[in-house]
């Protein structure tokens, strides 16, 4: 595929993407005011409990793991409409972010190993060849869902999330296994959801694929964190 190609692919994307924005302001605007900061005082007033029995940091980090899980799980009936809106948008484009996502993710870690952290150890470098491979792979394997192909991505920042969060309990090693245990075991969980929703399919196979994305992502992570 030639490059104007791919230009042309990224700009349907991209406008696409924009044109959704545009869809969840409209559709947040049904929401009022009043609304927004009842909810917004009922988080800092849970944080401010939260905060001085478990200590702030912890409750930080854990909040954010649960914000953020608590986004994947309320959105799951309404994916399958958003993705068709988008694929409309983006003219079939929406097929791609999963791949996008991956590679800017993989061009971020090389600059910052190059640039910003000025990585000389070469198992690090070495590391990069088998994590890019099945990376590679796995977005070529999952081609009868493209939607899923975006679990790699999200599954994998939620296992950076919960790592986060054991660390201020745990050591590296042990951070990283419970990281990705914790992170693994939300991804079942969201596919139990699944099995119960009327317009969704929870299957045995997302179940793996959840938790080899958090799986890649702990790898990225431990490339990225250990200073060892």
């Amino acid at each position: 595929m030639s490059l104007t190609a791919w230009g042309r692919d990224l700009g349907l994307l991209v406008g696409g993407l924009y044109k959704g924005l545009l869809d969840l302001a409209r559709w947040a605007e049904a929401f009022s005011l009043a609304d927004a900061l009842s909810w917004g005082l009922l988080l800092a007033l849970a944080y401010l409990i939260f905060s001085d029995w478990i200590g702030a940091e912890r409750c930080r980090r854990w909040g954010g793991v649960l914000f953020y899980t608590a986004i994947i799980y309320l959105t799951l009936p309404f994916m399958p409409g958003v993705w068709k809106t988008l694929y409309v948008h983006t003219d079939g484009r929406i097929n791609l972010i999963g791949g996008v996502a991956v590679a800017v993710v993989g061009l971020w870690l090389l600059v910052h190993l190059f640039f910003r952290r000025r990585e000389r150890r070469w198992w690090v470098w070495g590391a990069l060849i088998p994590v890019g491979a099945a990376y590679a792979v796995a977005l070529v394997r999952i081609h009868t869902s493209p939607a899923e192909r975006l679990h790699l991505a999200e599954y994998g920042f939620l296992s950076y999330l919960t790592f986060r969060a054991l660390r201020v309990d745990m050591g590296y090693r042990s951070a990283y296994l419970w990281g990705w245990v914790v992170a693994a075991g939300l991804g079942a969980l969201d596919e139990g959801i699944q099995w119960w929703l009327p317009n969704r399919v929870g299957e045995w196979a997302d179940v793996g694929l959840n938790a080899l994305s958090c799986g890649l992502g702990t790898v990225v992570v431990m490339l990225v964190a250990s200073r060892e």
